[in-house]
């Protein structure tokens, strides 16, 4: 079975690029989504491990995507990343209810790390690990 799939709710093509290959390394593949809307779409009907997002985007959007009232059953880890080193910024994204809060450009350890993290918590990774272990 495939493990589970990483959303990116991005425009920008210089951030595509660079989750794609940091999620590569994480042995996961990437979707896409260019806009809050399209990632509820997808989110709606497709299994999504986690999803990564802007710091730059509204915060509305942010607290939308980490509440997901629409998908009460099976909440996806939404994880916030940043050009900001900033323990302020971290603190008020977690409290808001992000799962975690990474810096950019993704990779690393660290960023391996959170990625293992949200696959446990998530129920799409609880099913690939499920099917794996079958």
């Amino acid at each position: 079975m495939a493990m589970p799939n990483v959303m990116l709710v991005s425009d920008r093509l210089d951030v595509q690029q660079a989750f794609a290959c940091a999620v590569a390394e994480c042995g996961l593949s990437l979707v896409l989504a260019a806009s809050p809307y399209e990632a509820e779409s997808v989110l709606r009907r497709s299994p999504i491990a986690m999803v990564f997002c802007s710091d730059e985007m509204p915060k509305d959007t942010i607290e939308e995507l980490i509440d997901q009232e629409w998908r009460p059953n099976a909440k996806v880890p939404v994880i916030v990343f940043s050009r900001l080193d900033d323990w302020e910024r971290y603190l008020k994204f977690l409290r808001a209810g992000a799962f975690d809060y990474v810096l950019y450009p993704p990779g690393g350890r660290e960023f391996q790390r959170v990625v293992r993290q949200a696959l446990i918590h998530s129920d799409a990774g609880k099913r690939a690990q499920a099917a794996t272990a079958a």
